[in-house]
């Protein structure tokens, strides 16, 4: 996990000595011999990594997930929550389902992440509300 230029994080997996190349050619700056095959990157992982923590600071999480993809490395920018809800694909899905609540009013919570063939998503209730407690003295 590397975080870039926009304070975001870039999950990115590196599974072959191929890969690493293709990885040095777009971050660039990472050509100490030492991490030149997978034994050598093991053993020096602390200074590869930050070597390539420097060198993902240079770049948005999206441009440089983009660019990996595109070298066909195993690469993700890290969603934060609030892009969560805007994702296109979870919504298509009905991943968050809206519910009312008395105290907090209408809002979007997670919906159950497993379907039943056939049928659409379960449908959410709003939490209980809690009563208050009487205090013992």
């Amino acid at each position: 996990m590397y975080e870039t230029a926009d304070g975001a994080w870039l999950a990115l997996s590196v599974a072959s000595d191929e890969e690493w190349e293709r990885v040095r050619g777009v971050l660039g700056g990472l050509g100490d011999a030492r991490w030149a095959e997978a034994a050598g990157r093991l053993a020096h992982r602390a200074e590869l990594d930050a070597a390539v923590g420097g060198q993902a600071r240079s770049w948005t999480a999206a441009e440089l997930d983009a660019a990996l993809t595109r070298e066909g490395i195993a690469s993700s920018a890290v969603a934060v929550p609030a892009a969560l809800i805007s994702d296109p694909h979870l919504a298509s899905r009905a991943f968050f389902s809206e519910v009312d609540h008395p105290d907090w009013g209408r809002r979007r919570l997670i919906g159950l992440p497993w379907r039943v063939v056939g049928r659409g998503p379960f449908a959410l209730r709003p939490p209980p509300l809690l009563a208050p407690t009487a205090v013992a003295r």
